[in-house]
């Protein structure tokens, strides 16, 4: 009796145990036929896809590089920027009758410095945040402009025109090897030829001939013959009572006077050559290629019975 007790007993803990899910577990599968929602992104509040960029180098942070050779010439409709400091740019010398300068590569512009560097290193170099912005002034706001880049060695040009084209410029080329190069190839450097005014002396007809001195100067037609006003290069007060100074808008107002174009043959005349000296450096360190000035000024002008006045 004892016996069959217990083993009735066995059975039913062995029938609790199985109904308590005391067997295999079942493992679970998803069916391939039941679809599946791809969620895509939230594309609601995101900005608007800018143009697309112009010009042969499209992706952000390619240009091109310029190898040099002989004969070489900088295309007119490009802007061709030396990134240098402005005292790297300064070295002119007397050469018979013109002035020299082997260390400005003909047809380059400043105003836009890459990265600081001081004369006396005294100073660490940095990187100018100020640039981008200058560029984009000298390109009139235009990022699709061609623009080449110089510097001395090249190692500033390819750091700057990839960071150009990251910020938008889609046509920058720099110079390889750099103003090293340049005057290997003796390719032209900034010059300002002196004119000594003689009897027979006459303006080419092509030239665009500027008086840069001030209105009152010209009084009562004392002025060479010819002489265009319109550019005043320092201002001078006729009473002496205010102090000379060089004028910023000079550049722009010759560039007005030659139609936009810095190519332009250009003679300048004051009264002695003690500013045109200096306006005809100033103009040549900033882009213009073929400028000239009267040696002596309107004092030699008269001392050669040129006609005056008109």
């Amino acid at each position: 009796m004892k016996k069959v007790f217990l083993f009735g007993f066995l059975l039913l803990v062995a029938a609790f145990l199985s109904g308590c899910g005391g067997g295999t577990p079942q493992s679970v599968s998803t069916s391939s036929d039941q679809p599946t929602l791809s969620q895509s992104p939230d594309t609601s509040d995101s900005e608007e896809s800018s143009p697309p960029r112009t010009g042969p180098y499209t992706i952000p942070g390619t240009y091109g590089t310029i190898t040099l050779e002989n004969g070489y010439k900088i295309p007119k409709d490009a802007l061709f920027i030396d990134i240098r400091n402005d005292w790297e740019r300064q070295n002119w010398q007397q050469d018979g009758d013109e002035l020299v300068n082997p260390n400005l590569p003909q047809g380059s512009v400043g105003n836009a410095v890459y990265e600081y560097r001081d004369q006396n290193r005294q100073n660490p170099r940095q990187v100018r945040d100020e640039f981008v912005d200058e560029v984009l002034n000298l390109a009139k706001n235009n990022k699709h402009r061609h623009i080449i880049l110089i510097c001395h060695s090249s190692s500033r040009t390819k750091k700057a025109a990839k960071l150009l084209s990251e910020n938008g410029f889609t046509y920058i080329e720099q110079i390889d090897g750099g103003l090293n190069e340049w005057n290997a190839y003796h390719l032209p450097v900034g010059t300002v030829k002196e004119i000594r005014p003689a009897s027979s002396h006459q303006i080419p007809e092509e030239a665009l001939f500027i008086d840069v001195r001030n209105a009152w100067e010209r009084d009562n037609g004392n002025y060479a013959r010819g002489s265009l006003y319109g550019a005043v290069y320092e201002y001078r007060d006729k009473n002496g009572q205010q102090p000379r100074r060089v004028r910023p808008e000079f550049v722009n107002e010759v560039l007005n006077l030659a139609g936009g174009d810095r190519h332009k043959k250009i003679i300048l005349i004051c009264h002695t050559s003690s500013r045109t000296t200096k306006a005809t450096k100033l103009l040549t360190e900033n882009g213009f290629t073929d400028i000239a000035h009267i040696k002596g000024g309107l004092d030699a002008w008269k001392a050669n019975s040129l006609p005056l006045g008109e």
